[in-house]
This record gives C-alpha cells, structure tokens and sequence, in this order.
C-alpha cells in the first residue's frame, strides 16, 4: 500500500510548516540581547556577520568605531535590515519515491550524501534500498598531536569504568587551528610589535545510533612566545552523552587530558575560566536541551576544583590557585581583552584558575592554518553559534544535535578536501553531474 501524503512529518507527527524557532541574536557592539520580535538590525555581512541592534547602532557618535573583540569597523559598511532575521520556514526533504515530506533533521538528511534523492525508511524496507554511507564522519578526520593525546586518556579512562562498552569510542578532534599574532597590550600595540598565538577549536564526539554527535567542545588560546601560556576561553556540553552516569567523568578526563597535553608539548602555565553565560545565551552550542540546567559560579568553581585536583592526583599539573578575574595582571592581558574573549559571560561570576603544568621540551604544535586559510564558521565560539542559528542548526533534542554535528562535520571534511586540493569521490561525483546538466 502506498503511503498517503499527510501536512505533518511522518517521523514527528508535527506540522510540516512550523516555523523555525526564531534564535536570539546578540548585538556586537554592546552585548546585549536583540529579542526576536525586535524587527530593526543593523547588519555587516548580512547573514553571519556582525549584528548591532538599531539602539546601539544609533547611539554612536563617529563614523568608525572599536568592536569588543578589537576590529575597528565603519559605520558605512552597515545596512538595515526590516523583519526578523531568523523567520525562516523549517528546512524539508521529500521522498523521490512516495514524495512524502519531512523535516531535515528528522532524517538527519544531507543533500550530499543523498545526492539529492532522498528516499524515506517506508520505501527504502519496500524496495530492500540501502541508506547511503555517510562521508561525513568524525572518525574520518585529521589525527593531531593533541588530539590523539586526548582521545587515548579518554578511552583509556572508559575502558576501565564502562564494562559493558555502552559509550563506544569516543572521537577527539581538532576542528579549528589558526596561527595569527595579536597585540594584547596597549604597549605592544604602541611599539608594533605582538605575539605569536593558536587558536585551537576542540570537539568530542560519539556515535548514537551510528550517527555522531558533539557532545562537548572548548576554545583555547595558545601563546607560543616565551611565556608558553595557554588560555581555556570557552567550554561547552550538551547532555546527550551516553551511558549518563559517566558524563561528568568524561568531561573532567577531557581537560585533564588536556592539561597533560600542553605540557607534554612545551606549555609552562594554563588558565582556566570559570563563568556562567548570561541568561539566554550559550558559550558554544546553539540552543541547549531546555531540561539541561546552568550550575551557579559556585557550582562551577567547586567542579573545577574536582577536575584540578584530579589532575594534581595523576601528575598532570603542579599546582593550582584560584581568585576572582579582576583585577587580572596576568600575561599581558588587558580587562578590556579579556572581556572581548568572555563576552557571553556575567561580569561578576568570573573565577579564573592558573595552573602550573608539568612540562617536558619544546613547544611542538600541530600544522597550523595561514590567516585566511580557515574555516570562517569556526574560527571562534561565536561565529560557530551565528552559523548554527542562521541555517537553524541546534542542540536542543539528541535529533536536532545529530543533525547539526552532520551539517559541522561536512563543513569540516569538505573544507580538508579543498585546502588539500582534492574532492571525496562523491564530491567528484556531484562536480561531474552539475557539469553535465550545464551543457
């Protein structure tokens, strides 16, 4: 029997034309929170770039002006834009065989894995047709050093506490890595000169039903100058990792893992920043599960303090000290710097940890992207957010976080090819057919 054409998606038995949850955005000028009723922005890059709020954006007196992150922008380059910038309709597929529809995230469905002919569960078991293999896998991505480093403790840890193997393998990645030098004080800037840094994007992943998922990421800033320091700016998790009883393990093994690694690769001193992001914002993910909770800054001291001391425990750092952010004399910082790195977060619920790592050597980083030669989506925590919201990617259901890590990782894998200069057979395969159909 044929299936009928229905109005609601068939995997979810909603509306098949519910709007998109419209996404907060946050003005860049002031941080404040653009609600998405408000209908005026002023926007550069239009649609994932920088946004300022008609308020703030009439309040300035010049027609150049400093961004929080340092970028000295113009006046000029900005246009309004009337309505909401995220109305869009939710994303569908239909079915070549039966021309059922359902939403995108549904079927977890990516047009380059389907090549553009989605067929549906019913009439795949009908006609015994198998799901194409998908390309994008994490596993399929670059080893580094750090990484690797990471992975091994990881695993090696759940290999003990998870008996039945119900976590599986868990993927470690290095999904953004970009040497550039930056001036972090007002000296530095007057004299010309500035400071070799990396900035390391680093994602966990795990297969839920052979599809992955990222479940835990963290930014970090690493000065490659004579004070080998590194900086841990963000960290984010959702609470999909499985079994849930060993996911506050995992998290812990993965910054004392790497604690381990920058030592092992020359770094001297790492902070830690403890803050909670304000209200109705995320530090990495976009739109976190609404069941999942935010710990208070005393909460999250007190689970930093368990991470440092197990680290003390198995040799990974020296020591530790904790106080409160202001009135940061550390490393060369600025409180204006800093608070451009941590723009998310409470101005009074920063507690920063510096950390003594034990060191061996040299510093021996991983081959690190030239300026301009990296993926733009990933080049901090809030373009990744701006990128996920703009194209309605989210994280608040295991499906929805499915969906969004297959549409990162073929971002990703895609970017590789081409910085490597080759295309995956089936990307050769679409060339090949868009090349056809043009003749």
């Amino acid at each position: 029997m044929e299936q009928k054409l229905s109005a609601v998606c068939l995997c979810c038995d909603e509306p098949l034309e519910r709007p998109a949850d419209s996404d907060q955005r946050i003005c860049e000028l002031t941080q404040c929170i653009i609600m998405p009723s408000e209908s005026r922005y002023q926007v550069y890059g239009y649609p994932s770039k920088d946004v300022i709020c008609q308020r703030c954006f009439a309040g300035l007196k010049a027609d150049t002006f400093d961004l929080p992150s340092g970028e000295i922008c113009s006046r000029h380059n900005y246009k309004l834009v009337t309505g909401n910038i995220n109305r869009a309709q939710h994303a569908l597929v239909a079915c070549t065989l039966c021309a059922s529809q359902f939403h995108t995230d549904c079927v977890l469905y990516h047009e380059d894995i389907w090549n553009g002919r989605y067929v549906c569960d019913h009439c795949r078991k009908k006609g015994k047709i198998k799901r194409p293999n998908n390309i994008f896998r994490a596993r399929g991505l670059p080893v580094y050093e750090v990484d690797a480093a990471m992975e091994d403790r990881v695993n090696t840890m759940l290999d003990n506490l998870d008996a039945k193997k119900e976590a599986g393998h868990i993927y470690i990645r290095v999904i953004f890595n970009f040497r550039h030098r930056e001036n972090t004080c007002p000296e530095e800037m007057t004299r010309g000169s500035s400071r070799p840094k990396c900035k390391k994007g680093i994602f966990a992943f795990q297969e839920i039903n052979s599809h992955d998922l990222a479940f835990f990421g963290m930014y970090v800033t690493e000065s490659e100058d004579d004070r080998r320091h590194t900086d841990l700016v963000y960290m984010d998790s959702v609470k999909y990792f499985r079994p849930a009883r060993l996911r506050t393990r995992v998290y812990q093994e993965i910054l004392r893992a790497y604690c381990a690694s920058a030592g092992a690769r020359g770094f001297r001193t790492a902070s830690f920043i403890a803050a909670t992001p304000e209200k109705g914002l995320d530090f990495i993910f976009n739109r976190h599960p609404p069941e999942q909770k935010t710990p208070s800054c005393k909460q999250l001291v007190a689970w930093y303090r368990d991470v440092l001391d197990g680290a003390m425990a198995n040799g990974d750092i020296v020591t530790y000290r904790n106080g409160p952010i202001l009135p940061l004399a550390r490393c060369g910082y600025t409180l204006t710097k800093y608070k451009a790195d941590v723009m998310d977060a409470k101005d009074d619920d920063m507690i920063e940890f510096d950390i003594d790592l034990v060191t061996s050597g040299g510093i021996s980083n991983l081959p690190g992207n030239e300026r301009g030669d990296c993926l733009p989506l990933l080049s901090n925590n809030h373009s990744f957010k701006m990128w996920c919201s703009d194209r309605g990617y989210r994280f608040a259901t295991l499906q929805q976080a499915c969906h969004a890590t297959l549409h990162i990782l073929a971002e990703v894998h895609r970017w590789n090819s081409r910085a490597a200069g080759t295309l995956t057979a089936e990307e050769g395969a679409k060339s090949r057919r868009k090349a056809s159909n043009n003749k």
